[in-house]
C-alpha cells in the first residue's frame, strides 16, 4: 500500500513538473515568435514602490515616458505620492531579436511608453510562468540581460519571484548572480527578502558576499536595517 501511494505521488509530482515546463515553454514561444518589443502584465509587489521614468524640475519630480529603446535602462522608483490612486500591475517588457530575447524591461503598467502602439500584447499570462521565463534569462548570466531580468523578476507580486531569487542566490551561481539577487531582495521582497539576506550576512563563508548581503540589508524596505546590520 504504502508503496502503490510513493508511486502514485512521484507520478503527480512529474505530471506537476511536466506542466511547470510546458507552460514556461509556451511563454516562451509566444514571445519569441515575432522580433520586436512583446509585453504583458502581472502583479506587482507592494514592496517594489513605483518603477518608472522619472524627470526632476528642481525639487519636483515627475513621471515621464520611458523609452525601451534607450540603451541605457533608467528606472526610477517613488513609494509616495506618485503611486496611482488605484492598485497598478507591472508591466513586463522582452524584446526579441533573430529569435532570441536580447532585452527585458519591467514598469508599472501605468508608465506611459514610448511608441506603445507598436508593441505585442501577450496577456494574459500567468504569474509563475512570466518569472520562470525570467529566471532562466537571470541564470544565464549577462551583465545587462541578466540583471534586467532578474530586477524584472524580483517586482513580480507573486511568491515564486522570492523563491526564485533564492535559488539565483545560492552557492552553485557566480558571485556577481548572488550579489544582484540579494540586491534585488532587499529592494522588492521586504521581511521574506531581509530575513534571508540577514542569513546571508551571518552565516556565509565569503566574506564578500556577506559584506554584500550588510549592503543589501541596509538598503531593505522590510526590517530594522540599522538593527540587522548590528546582528550581522
Amino acid at each position: 500500500m504504502n508503496g502503490k501511494f510513493t508511486t502514485f505521488a512521484a507520478f503527480v509530482l512529474l505530471l506537476h513538473v511536466g506542466a511547470a515546463c510546458a507552460t514556461e515553454t509556451n511563454l516562451s514561444k509566444r514571445v519569441v515568435q515575432q522580433d520586436g518589443w512583446a509585453t504583458w502584465q502581472v502583479p506587482i509587489s507592494e514592496d517594489a514602490g513605483m518603477p518608472c521614468c522619472f524627470e526632476w524640475h528642481r525639487r519636483d519630480v515627475a513621471r515621464a515616458q520611458c523609452d525601451l529603446d534607450s540603451r541605457n535602462w533608467n528606472i526610477g522608483r517613488s513609494d509616495d505620492d506618485l503611486r496611482p490612486a488605484t492598485a497598478d500591475n507591472l508591466g513586463v517588457y522582452a524584446h526579441v531579436s533573430q529569435g532570441r530575447i536580447d532585452k527585458v524591461r519591467a514598469f508599472a503598467a501605468s508608465c506611459a511608453i514610448r511608441d506603445a502602439d507598436k508593441i505585442r500584447h501577450l496577456d494574459p499570462v500567468q504569474p509563475a510562468d512570466s518569472v520562470a521565463l525570467l529566471e532562466g534569462i537571470a541564470a544565464d548570466w549577462n551583465e545587462d540581460r541578466g540583471d534586467s531580468a532578474m530586477a524584472s523578476m524580483a517586482m513580480h507580486a507573486d511568491h515564486s519571484a522570492m523563491a526564485a531569487l533564492e535559488r539565483l542566490a545560492g552557492s552553485s551561481h557566480p558571485r556577481k548572480l548572488r550579489e544582484q539577487s540579494l540586491f534585488w531582495m532587499g529592494q522588492t521582497r521586504g521581511a521574506d527578502g531581509a530575513r534571508f539576506i540577514e542569513r546571508v550576512a551571518t552565516s556565509e563563508a565569503d566574506s564578500e558576499l556577506r559584506a554584500n548581503a550588510i549592503f543589501a540589508l541596509s538598503q531593505s524596505h522590510g526590517t530594522d536595517a540599522y538593527a540587522s546590520i548590528m546582528l550581522a
